[in-house]
């Protein structure tokens, strides 16, 4: 393996921002009749957010529409302050590309929250080889298909490449990709996150460098 590539997922790994959209899914589905407990879209954690508002949903018996996302993102764009950088974020980035590493970011968000999200900790997609969003993929993690993507739009092959990811269901992604996976414990323990199958763990995203050897 000569490593290559490093693949970042974006909420829990890049910028805190579990609680924020928990809090506009929940705000969203009061809307449409049901009131459902910030607890209750923790299963559905790094599935994206057709999945994390759809599936709570569906558990108060509401059919899910893609409008109750729109609505969600649009409270949860209105309230930047209850989005948290990780003071990791925008070094890690930059070290990877001054090391000479292609970066893409991969989120199974939708491209309109990526970027919002990479606003707040102050990049652009123009600082990565390419940013990957739920909205250019038909199958969300734990399918590896948009790390896959990843890779092909980086021109790398997914035995070159590294996932950092904070979730159950990115690290199985990032193995069934073929890749190197980094488990962060922003949100999952290290014994979780290894137990998913990831090769290593950090509890601070500068340190992928030294246990990587780069």
């Amino acid at each position: 393996m000569s490593i290559r590539l490093i693949i970042f997922d974006m909420d829990g790994t890049l910028i805190d921002s579990e609680g924020a959209i928990g809090q506009a899914a929940q705000a969203s589905l009061r809307e449409y009749g049901i009131s459902p407990e910030l607890h209750e879209f923790i299963e559905f954690t790094g599935q994206g957010d057709d999945k994390f508002i759809g599936g709570v949903a569906a558990k108060h018996g509401l059919t899910y529409t893609t409008d109750m996302k729109k609505l969600a993102y649009s409270i949860y764009m209105a309230h930047p302050e209850r989005v948290t950088v990780f003071p990791w974020s925008q070094k890690t980035v930059k070290t990877a590309v001054e090391k000479g590493l292609s970066a893409v970011v991969a989120s199974a968000s939708d491209r309109e929250k990526v970027h919002f999200n990479l606003s707040c900790i102050g990049l652009s997609p123009d600082d990565f080889t390419a940013v990957i969003s739920a909205t250019d993929v038909t199958r969300q993690k734990p399918d590896p298909e948009i790390f896959l993507l990843a890779a092909e739009r980086a021109g790398i092959s997914p035995e070159d490449a590294v996932v950092c990811e904070d979730s159950i269901s990115g690290v199985m992604a990032g193995r069934a990709a073929g890749m190197t996976v980094i488990g962060i414990t922003t949100g999952y323990s290290a014994e979780e996150l290894i137990r998913a199958g990831a090769n290593y763990i950090v509890d601070d995203l500068t340190k992928i460098f030294e246990v990587l050897h780069l």
